[in-house]
């Protein structure tokens, strides 16, 4: 996880977006409410969609939402 995240930027809302190392895509990661149920929803996501060949579809990813992620393509 900490090899493909490699930038974080701080919204004026407070809320942060990260980008990764190999992938085409932002995680739009909302507040530090929960950060470890998110980090934990990413990485099951990340795992089903690394499996399924389906990561590099996904423009965004949104984990502000504790109980989904939310991914645009």
């Amino acid at each position: 996880m900490k090899k493909n995240i490699t930038g974080v930027e701080i919204l004026p809302s407070g809320s942060l977006r990260m980008t990764t190392r190999n992938h085409d895509y932002e995680i739009e990661f909302g507040r530090t409410i929960e950060v470890k149920r998110k980090f934990d929803n990413y990485k099951a996501f990340f795992q089903k969609a690394i499996q399924d060949t389906i990561i590099d579809q996904y423009k965004v990813i949104n984990l502000k939402f504790t109980q989904q992620v939310v991914c645009t393509k």
